[in-house]
């Protein structure tokens, strides 16, 4: 069944609780025509039940609408058979009762089918086998109305004469609406001109229904149907308090990305994002939520950084700046593993402990017990400088600018 049908039919088809029923349902109907009707039930291929029929030849009699009462399974369907006079007015109005809930035209999610067979008012109402042929005709698209189609929706129920439809009925709903069939190329209005549009014509109505999200909207429909059109059911209908169309996932956030002038925040794709290398904080997401933590720049981690034999506390930059050798980012002069080797081959051990990697000393004693300074490996830590000379003085500062550095951070 089509996406229009599906809608009106899905408040009337479930109960209170706005759950699906598993076992017969209560249905009680009130409806009218102008001008003759009968009504059934069965499923997509067989009618099964006919629950009765009325001929309403004047304006007094289409004002005072018949009631049924019927149950239904789940995967039934109500059919409706209804033809006009051809003179002055034409229209359908009708109300279901489920359990409680209220379903009327005005839903607009009746199906119609145009037989092209011409009943008069005098004429019985289609038999439940004539009626089966015509359904199954419709299903295969061999009836002149190319098959089911929407429903064509008139004004509302009220006192005018010049609505469509032109009767008042007044103990039915107010925001009823006229339902009928319009031939394809007639100029004229569907319900307040006379006019045989290849009735007789057959109305469905299909249950279960529920709520069916399709992207942003929601459409009652049976759950075939909403699966078809890829959507999320839910056995609540639209109309119910109770449930709501999720919002559908965005497909943007903030992404914080590097430019040569500094960071920005831009809205975009998270694939986006990662291709421009930036910082992606997650669907839905907003620059205004995000723009002070995205402008911040981040300090550069320290780390051991030797150099000339010299262990200094620095950048990574400022180390590879000063050709020196970069321990890794939160590593210390103090670290066991951080050993600064001499230019000659030696090396100085960073170990406050003392040993050098060679098993000396750093108490002040060479292997060969000359403190000359002359081929032996030179013991010390990274604040030892062998010579205040100009090179060695600027490393010394920048290795307490390091100490600095990682003081304050802490």
């Amino acid at each position: 069944m089509g996406t229009n049908l599906t809608t009106l039919i899905s408040a009337a088809l479930l109960g209170l609780t706005g759950t699906a029923h598993a076992g017969p349902v209560n249905v009680d109907v009130t409806l009218t025509v102008d001008n003759v009707y009968a009504i059934y039930s069965g499923n997509e291929t067989d009618i099964y039940n006919f629950h009765g029929w009325a001929a309403n030849t004047t304006a007094g009699q289409i004002s005072i609408p018949e009631t049924y009462n019927f149950t239904i399974n789940d995967g039934d369907v109500i059919y409706i058979a209804a033809w006009s006079d051809d003179a002055t007015a034409q229209g359908l109005l009708a109300e279901f009762n489920i359990d409680g809930t209220i379903l009327t035209t005005a839903n607009s999610q009746w199906e119609v089918m145009a037989t092209g067979i011409d009943l008069d008012e005098t004429d019985p109402a289609p038999t439940m086998s004539e009626l089966t042929t015509q359904i199954n005709l419709a299903n295969a698209g061999s009836v002149p109305s190319g098959g089911w189609v929407p429903t064509t929706l008139g004004d509302v129920n009220d006192t005018s004469w010049a609505t469509s439809g032109s009767v008042h009925v007044p103990s039915m709903s107010s925001a009823l609406q006229w339902a009928w069939y319009h031939k394809p190329g007639v100029p004229y209005d569907t319900f307040s001109y006379g006019f045989d549009h290849l009735e007789y014509l057959v109305f469905r109505l299909e249950f279960p229904i529920g709520g069916c999200c399709i992207a942003d909207a929601c459409y009652n429909m049976t759950p075939e149907s909403c699966e078809l059109e890829g959507g999320l059911f839910s056995d609540v209908l639209c109309e119910s308090a109770d449930w709501t169309c999720p919002e559908p996932e965005p497909e943007t956030g903030a992404c914080c990305v590097e430019r040569p002038d500094g960071p920005e925040c831009v809205e975009t794709t998270k694939d986006i994002c990662k291709m421009s290398e930036g910082n992606w904080f997650g669907f839905g997401t907003l620059c205004v939520d995000v723009y002070e933590e995205c402008l911040v720049e981040e300090e550069p981690e320290l780390g051991a950084c030797c150099v000339k034999g010299e262990c200094l506390e620095t950048t990574e930059d400022e180390c590879e700046a000063f050709v020196g050798d970069f321990m890794g980012a939160g590593s210390t002069c103090f670290d066991v593993a951080v050993t600064c080797k001499e230019d000659d081959g030696g090396s100085v051990s960073t170990d406050p402990g003392g040993s050098t990697s060679d098993g000396g000393t750093s108490d002040g004693d060479t292997s060969d017990g000359d403190t000359s300074g002359g081929g032996g490996a030179v013991s010390g830590s990274c604040s030892t400088v062998g010579s205040v000379d100009a090179q060695s003085l600027g490393l010394l500062l920048i290795g307490i600018l390091g100490l600095i550095r990682r003081r304050s951070a802490v």
